[in-house]
């Protein structure tokens, strides 16, 4: 048996001046599903425990919760007759607040870069933390696998230097100071209930994403309960059905630990999907699967 499992992000998303927001045009996402198609047999997240040995199928992720999901995404899916599995941050819909991880995409895709390594390293400086900026290449390259190296830089601190509270600090100070506050984002960014509702009305599964999209292993124990409870719980209630499986934020070893896979079983989680690139051959670890991200699917389907 073999189970490929492809995660998406942004699909046909508006065109922006700087690299930042990184995603497939609505063309070349349906071109792929086509070609999916032509080589396995797309099959629903909820079937994957009841499949039988032997095959070829795969699995169609979402991760965030984005708008465009909602208008680009379904409508092909539809046409394709095939469904795929969307995991939702909570953040964005129980506060109403963009999550920090968008905003610096959308900050990278309209600010020249020279000028955001500037106010990133005069930040560091103002709360004597220069020393996070000196980090090992080959590491920050393996994680941000389709960021220049200078971008990838500028991603790995944020996201696995500086903590929660630095990074909010700094991402959302930027955002503020160049784009006003986020309300005009958030609408125009996350699906609503509303939203997430129809989507799973057209027959696909709905997950979570935690919380915050936040590396949960860099977390302490009672942060990874909240992120990995309070989205189930809220999605429990609008579906009104078990919500059993979690796409894991970021989904490489510096942001799972054995504490998020520990804590994912005790509340629930039955399907725990990683970014560990490969196929998954087996069902014998079921919380930590692998995926591929979009953009390698050429190297997984000749």
């Amino acid at each position: 048996m073999n189970i490929l499992i492809v995660n998406y992000h942004y699909v046909g998303s508006n065109s922006y001046p700087f690299p930042g927001v990184n995603g497939l045009t609505t063309e070349a996402f349906h071109s792929q599903i086509r070609l999916i198609k032509s080589k396995y047999q797309i099959t629903c997240l909820s079937d994957l425990k009841s499949l039988q040995s032997g095959g070829n199928h795969c699995i169609l992720t979402f991760d965030d919760g984005l708008k465009c999901h909602l208008a680009n995404v379904l409508p092909v899916l539809i046409s394709e007759n095939v469904t795929g599995a969307f995991f939702i941050s909570g953040q964005p819909l129980m506060e109403q607040t963009a999550l920090v991880t968008h905003k610096l995409h959308y900050i990278l895709a309209n600010l020249h870069f020279s000028k955001l390594d500037g106010m990133l390293n005069e930040f560091l400086l103002q709360k004597g933390l220069s020393h996070l900026g000196q980090v090992e290449k080959k590491i920050v390259s393996r994680h941000y696998r389709y960021d220049n190296s200078v971008t990838a830089r500028f991603k790995f601190i944020i996201n696995y230097k500086l903590g929660p509270h630095m990074r909010e600090e700094f991402v959302t100070g930027v955002y503020i100071e160049e784009f006003g506050d986020d309300g005009d984002f958030i609408d125009q960014w996350y699906m609503t209930e509303s939203d997430i509702s129809l989507m799973h009305k057209h027959g696909n599964t709905i997950g979570c994403h935690a919380y915050s999209h936040q590396p949960l292993a860099t977390l302490g124990s009672s942060e990874i309960l909240y992120e990995l409870t309070a989205t189930k719980d809220y999605l429990e209630k609008c579906l009104l059905q078990k919500v059993d499986s979690v796409s894991y934020p970021l989904g490489n070893k510096l942001a799972i630990d054995e504490r998020v896979i520990r804590i994912a079983d005790e509340v629930g989680y039955q399907i725990g999907l990683t970014m560990e690139r490969g196929i998954n051959t087996s069902l014998s670890n079921p919380l930590l699967l692998k995926r591929i991200d979009a953009n390698d699917l050429q190297k997984f389907i000749p």
